[in-house]
This record gives C-alpha cells, structure tokens and sequence, in this order.
C-alpha cells in the first residue's frame, strides 16, 4: 500500500486539495514512535510537511525497517488491516484516519495495530536525519487519539 509521492503530490497533500495517502510519524513520551495514515486529512502537524526530500528520506528510511516483533490488531471495524499490522512488525504503533469510511465523524486517528515490542525511536539508524519533520508528543501511544488531543500534547 505504499505509495511514493510526487512533488506535485506532495503540493496536493500540503493544500488539502486532494485525498492522497500521506502517512506522517510521531514521537511520545517514551520514544516509542507511531505511524500516522492520514489521507491528506485530519490533523497533520506542519512539521510533517515542511521538507519534501527530507519526508521521502524518512519515508523510505521506516520502509525499510526490519521486522522486529508480532502486531497487536486492536481495530477490528475494518477487513483488512494488512498494512498497518506490517507496520507494528517494525514496532510501530499504526494509527489510521478511519473517519472516512464513518457516517458519523470521530475527528481522531484510530489506533489499528500496536507492536508487541515497540522499537525505540533512538534505536533506528540515521533517524536523527529527520527529527526536524517528526513531532514529538506530551501523551503515550495507547488508543485512539483525536485531533484536538494531538494538537494539545505536541511539543
């Protein structure tokens, strides 16, 4: 399900002009790091996309992490949760903007699947290379999130 963004892409997503997958990643209070699918809706923090070329390091850099531990699905609403549980077995916890398949709004970021053994952020190699477009929260990664929630507790 990955999809490499263009730059024109990446335009789109910054204008909110478009429903293009725009996955973004986040820190919490015990460096333990999150995914975040988006399709260029919900909040998204600016730091996410204040660097096209440093978002498509970043990207390809969590793309290839090892498997590193089993996922945890915790959503059981949706079919197929496929790319969210590969992306617990990088020890990840894998958040989704499921709103867009809801008649009623939530206006959060569901929580999909968790990793059994999440990896430290300051465990991933040349991660310091990207700190400057991966936000850091004030809250743990333990359920759903809302949007209000995130903007609160960023740093």
């Amino acid at each position: 399900m990955r999809s490499i963004l263009s730059f024109s892409q990446w335009n789109d997503v910054i204008n909110r002009m478009y429903e293009i997958e725009y996955d973004w990643f986040g820190v919490d209070n015990l460096n333990q790091i999150a995914i975040f699918s988006s399709i260029g809706k919900g909040y998204i923090p600016a730091k996410a996309l204040s660097s096209y070329d440093k978002y498509m390091g970043l990207d390809d850099l969590m793309y290839h992490l090892p498997n590193i531990t089993n996922p945890v699905v915790l959503m059981k609403e949706r079919k197929n949760n496929s790319y969210w549980e590969k992306q617990s077995q990088k020890g990840l916890f894998a958040f989704d903007y499921f709103d867009i398949h809801r008649k009623q709004k939530f206006e959060q970021y569901d929580l999909v699947s968790v990793p059994a053994t999440p990896i430290n952020f300051n465990s991933i190699p040349d991660i310091d290379l990207y700190t400057e477009i991966i936000s850091r929260f004030n809250l743990i990664f333990q359920g759903n999130i809302s949007f209000i929630d995130l903007q609160k507790a960023e740093i």
